[in-house]
C-alpha cells in the first residue's frame, strides 16, 4: 500500500512536470465505429478516432483519447462487464479497462503475448475473453490472465469475435471456423457445415442458437443442426459484418449493404434510402432501442424513427499534411479528404465535392489564394491534382502536364510558382506553363518524396537518392557520400541558418558543406525521421514513425501516444500563428503547445534540476544535471507498480551521470534523484 501511495504521488508530480511544459489537445474522426456496449444511460462507442459516450437520447458526451489514457486509438472493440467498467481491444495498444475515472492497461509489458487485440467480450461470472490477432485467445478473471491457443485446442489463433451462450459456453469465431470452449474442453464445429470459415461477427438467441455472419452468408446452428443463408435466400449482401438479438428474438445483421432483420421467415433490408446513415454497418448494439455503429456515424433505430448521429470533425484519421493559410485556417489533407478547420467550425471536402480523389496526401495554398491538393493513389485514370479558387475546381494529369498522378508533396516558390513532387519527377507549373524535371535533367532521383523552398528562393527536393537542390545555375546533388545519414530524405525544412533533413536513418543539420547528423544516441527517439520543422524559437522539431522528438539545443525531448499524442507515426509538423504545433499522424492531429519549464518558473542560482536523455531509452540513458552542488545525491528507478529496481549514492562532481538499463524490462519507469528532503522526479521509457 505505500508503494501504491508513493506511486499516486508520483503521478500526481509527473502530471505537473510534464503539463508545464506540453499542452496537446487531439482532434480525431469518431465516425468510423467498431464496437458499441449499452450501460445504463450511456452509449459508450469504440471508432478509431477514440472512445465516444452518448445518452441514449443520442447526445455526444464527451470522446476520450490518449491525452485520457488510452494507449491507441484504434478500438476494434468494446463490452460492459457486472461492475459496469468498459474493457476495450485497442489494436496495438492492448486490453484496456475503463472505471469510468481511469484507464487501466494491459499489454505484453505486463505479460500479455500480444498488444494486436481485435475482440472482447465479459461473461456472466466476470470473465472478460479478449481475442488476438494471431494469438489467441486471452481471459482474465480478475487477477489472472490466461492464454488459449490452437495447441489448447482452439481452430485458429486469430479470433474475430465472441459470444456467450448457455451453460457457461464461449463461443469463438476466427479466420478460419468456429470454436466452443466450456471452461474444460475445446470443440471446434465443423467447416464444412458452415457457410464460409471466415467468421466476422457471432450472436445467440433466446433459446441459446447461434448465429455466425461470415464473409459469404449466415449459419444458424442450434447445437445440433446447421443451417445456412446466402444472397438467394434474401440476404442483401453475403459479407456479414456484425449481429445481435432482440427482445423479440427478432436477429439483426449488419453488411457493406446496409442492415437486415429476420424474423425466422423472412429478410427484411434497411439502407441509406431507409433511413440508415451509412451502408457499412460495422456494429449493433440493442438496449431499448437499435444502435447502428456504421463507417459515418452512429443510427439508432427508436421506435420505428430513425436518428442519424455525424459529429462534424476531422474527416479521418490518417492525416497526410496541414497547411495553415494567411487567415489561419487550417487545409488538413487526409486519406478520405480534405477538412478544413478555423478552430471553431470543421468543413470537409471530398469527391463529390470537386476534388479529383478522396486520398489526398499533400495540401497547399498559394500567393493568389489558390488551393492545391495533391492525389495520394491517382492512376492514368485519375488525375493526380485539384485546384480550387474558392468557386470553381480543376483538375490536373498526365495529360495536362503534370508528370505523375500521384503528388506526394507541393512547393510554391517567391514567384507563385508551383512545385509538385512525385513518383516519378518534379513537374512545375508557372501560370499557365508546365515543365518537369527528371533524372534526364539532372536531378538526383525520379522518386520525390519532398519539398522545401528557403528564403533564398532556393528550391530542396528530397528524394529516395538523396538532397536535390536547384537553383537558376541548375541542379546539384547531397547524398551520403557527402555526409548524409541516409540518401531516403522524407522531409526537408529551413530555419535562419540551416537546412533540416529528415531520413531513414536519422536527422541532418546542413550549414553549408558541413553535415551534423543527430540520431538514437544523441535523443532521436527513432532513426526512422518521417518530418522535421523548427518552430519560432528554432527549437527543431523530428517526427518519426516511433514518436515526435523535439531537439531544444541542449536537450532532446520526446512525445509518444504515452504522453498523449494521436499516434507514433508522424506524417507533418506545421505552426500556427501563436507558436502551437499542429502535427499529422495515422492516427488523428495533435495540437501540442510548448512553452520551456524555465520560462514558466525561473529559478534562481542554487535551484536543482535533471534531465534524462535519451528518452524513451534502449540500453543506456543520462542524467545530466542542472546545476554544480555537491551535495551528495541518492537515485532510484522505480517501476510502473511502485517497486525499487535500481539505487545508487553519488556526489555531483561532473554534472552527467551514465545509467545503463540493460537488465530493465521494456515499460515504464520513474527515475527520483533525492536530495536531502527534497525529491525530483522524471519519467522515463524503457524500449
Amino acid at each position: 500500500m505505500r508503494h501504491l501511495a508513493f506511486l499516486i504521488c508520483l503521478l500526481n508530480n509527473l502530471w505537473f512536470l510534464q503539463s508545464q511544459e506540453f499542452i496537446i489537445r487531439n482532434y480525431t474522426n469518431i465516425n468510423r465505429i467498431q464496437g458499441i456496449t449499452a450501460d445504463r444511460d450511456t452509449i459508450w462507442v469504440a471508432t478509431n478516432g477514440g472512445l465516444a459516450v452518448y445518452t441514449t437520447s443520442g447526445m455526444h458526451i464527451r470522446t476520450y483519447t490518449t491525452t485520457e489514457g488510452l494507449p491507441g486509438h484504434d478500438i476494434r472493440a468494446i463490452t460492459t462487464d457486472l461492475n459496469h467498467h468498459k474493457w476495450m481491444a485497442v489494436y496495438n495498444g492492448g486490453i484496456v479497462r475503463f472505471d469510468g475515472s481511469t484507464f487501466t492497461v494491459f499489454n505484453t509489458a505486463g505479460g500479455l503475448p500480444t498488444n494486436q487485440v481485435i475482440s472482447i467480450a465479459a461473461d456472466q461470472y466476470g470473465n472478460v475473453w479478449t481475442g488476438t490477432d494471431g494469438h489467441g485467445v486471452i481471459k482474465y478473471n480478475g487477477s489472472t490472465f490466461a492464454v488459449f491457443t490452437k495447441t489448447n485446442g482452439l481452430i485458429h489463433n486469430t479470433v474475430k469475435t465472441i459470444a456467450s451462450g448457455k451453460n457457461n459456453k464461449k463461443w469463438f469465431g476466427t479466420s478460419s471456423g468456429v470454436s466452443v470452449f466450456n471452461d474444460t474442453s475445446w470443440i471446434n464445429l465443423n467447416n464444412d457445415s458452415l457457410s464460409n470459415p471466415f467468421v466476422r461477427c457471432m450472436t445467440t438467441d433466446t433459446s441459446g442458437t447461434l448465429w455466425i455472419g461470415t464473409a459469404n452468408g449466415i449459419t444458424r446452428f442450434d447445437g445440433t443442426l446447421y443451417k445456412r443463408f446466402y444472397k438467394k435466400d434474401g440476404l442483401a449482401d453475403s459479407n456479414i459484418l456484425s449481429a445481435a438479438v432482440d427482445d423479440s428474438n427478432i436477429k439483426w445483421f449488419g453488411t457493406y449493404k446496409g442492415l437486415m432483420s429476420y424474423n425466422e421467415i423472412m429478410f427484411t433490408g434497411y439502407d441509406t434510402s431507409a433511413g440508415l446513415i451509412h451502408s457499412t454497418v460495422r456494429s449493433i448494439c440493442i438496449n431499448q432501442d437499435k444502435w447502428m455503429g456504421t463507417d459515418n456515424g452512429l443510427s439508432r433505430l427508436h421506435n420505428g424513427t430513425w436518428q442519424d448521429i455525424h459529429i462534424n470533425t476531422l474527416c479521418d484519421n490518417t492525416v497526410n499534411d496541414i497547411f495553415i493559410d494567411t487567415q489561419h485556417r487550417k487545409w488538413i489533407a487526409t486519406a478520405n479528404g480534405v477538412s478544413v478547420f478555423n478552430d471553431t467550425i470543421w468543413t470537409t471536402y471530398n469527391k463529390s465535392s470537386g476534388l479529383a480523389i478522396d486520398d489526398i496526401q499533400s495540401v497547399a495554398v498559394d500567393l493568389s489564394a489558390r488551393r492545391w491538393f495533391g492525389s495520394g493513389s491517382g492512376t492514368m485514370l485519375t488525375d493526380g491534382l485539384t485546384s480550387w479558387d474558392g468557386v470553381t475546381w480543376e483538375t490536373y494529369g498526365m495529360a495536362d502536364g503534370l508528370i505523375y498522378n500521384i503528388v506526394t508533396d507541393i512547393g510554391i516558390d517567391q514567384t507563385n510558382t508551383k512545385y509538385f513532387t512525385t513518383p516519378a519527377g518534379i513537374s512545375a507549373l508557372s501560370n499557365t506553363t508546365w515543365t518537369s524535371y527528371s533524372s534526364a535533367d539532372g536531378l538526383v532521383n525520379d522518386d520525390v518524396r519532398c519539398a522545401e523552398i528557403d528564403n533564398t528562393n532556393t528550391k530542396w527536393f528530397g528524394t529516395a537518392g538523396g538532397i536535390a537542390k536547384f537553383t537558376a545555375a541548375g541542379w546539384d546533388s547531397i547524398t551520403i557520400n557527402d555526409g548524409l545519414p541516409s540518401n531516403l530524405v522524407l522531409s526537408i525544412s529551413s530555419d535562419q541558418q540551416y537546412l533540416w533533413a529528415a531520413t531513414a536513418n536519422g536527422l541532418a543539420r546542413l550549414n553549408g558543406a558541413l553535415i551534423t547528423v543527430f540520431d538514437t544516441t544523441h535523443g532521436l527517439i527513432n532513426n526512422y525521421v518521417t518530418a522535421v520543422k523548427p518552430d519560432v524559437n528554432r527549437h527543431i522539431w523530428a517526427g518519426t514513425i516511433n514518436g515526435l522528438s523535439l531537439f531544444t539545443g541542449s536537450q532532446w525531448l520526446s512525445l509518444t501516444t504515452d504522453s498523449g499524442i494521436c499516434s507514433n507515426t508522424i506524417n507533418e509538423i506545421v505552426f500556427d500563428a501563436n507558436g502551437d504545433g499542429w502535427i499529422a499522424t495515422n492516427g488523428g492531429i495533435s495540437k501540442i503547445t510548448y512553452t520551456p519549464a524555465s520560462s514558466i518558473n525561473k529559478t534562481s542560482a542554487n535551484a536543482f534540476d535533471f534531465n534524462v536523455y535519451p528518452n524513451p531509452a534502449r540500453d543506456i540513458c543520462f542524467i545530466s544535471l542542472e546545476n554544480n552542488d555537491l551535495t551528495p545525491l541518492k537515485l532510484m528507478i522505480l517501476s510502473i507498480q511502485g517497486t525499487q529496481v535500481f539505487s545508487t549514492t553519488f556526489q555531483n562532481t561532473e554534472n552527467l551521470l551514465t545509467i545503463r538499463l540493460n537488465n530493465l524490462k521494456p515499460g515504464v519507469y520513474f527515475i527520483i534523484l533525492q536530495k536531502t528532503d527534497q525529491q525530483f522526479i522524471k519519467r522515463l521509457i524503457k524500449l
